[in-house]
């Protein structure tokens, strides 16, 4: 078993929600593949583009609570698309990033992980990520 699969099993263990093993199982339909060094808290799930550059599209992290995340670096320049399509999660759900913390710092928008909250997760892994995931480079 590599560090990624051993990080998986981790955040599992860590999840009080149960839904991690869902949510990586969707992000993985999409055609994404994930990462993380097994002293993480964080697994990425990234696509290659056309010129085999990784793409970071999502994350699944346990510190607190469980939170899934749209990391910075590709999803600043979506802000407004990433704004629409978070319009219909309650404010409560969303989870400020908090600057030099943790994996956090590299969040642009961050979702706490509920029962609550996991139809709308997947309804933006499936249309926001996988769509975007696609037009990245995912055959």
């Amino acid at each position: 078993m590599g560090d990624k699969e051993i990080l998986l099993e981790k955040l599992v263990r860590l999840d009080h929600t149960g839904l991690i093993p869902q949510l990586h199982e969707r992000l993985i339909a999409c055609g994404l593949k994930f990462k993380g060094p097994k002293n993480s808290r964080t697994l990425l799930y990234y696509v290659r583009d056309r010129n085999k550059k990784e793409v970071g599209l999502a994350a699944l992290r346990v510190e607190s609570l469980p939170i899934f995340s749209l990391p910075k670096t590709y999803w600043i320049p979506r802000y407004l698309e990433v704004n629409a399509a978070l319009a219909t999660l309650p404010a409560s759900s969303i989870v400020d990033p908090e600057e030099g913390v943790s994996s956090s710092q590299f969040s642009m928008r961050q979702i706490s992980i509920s029962k609550d909250t996991i139809v709308e997760i997947e309804r933006l892994i499936t249309e926001l990520v996988g769509k975007h995931a696609q037009a990245a480079g995912v055959a």
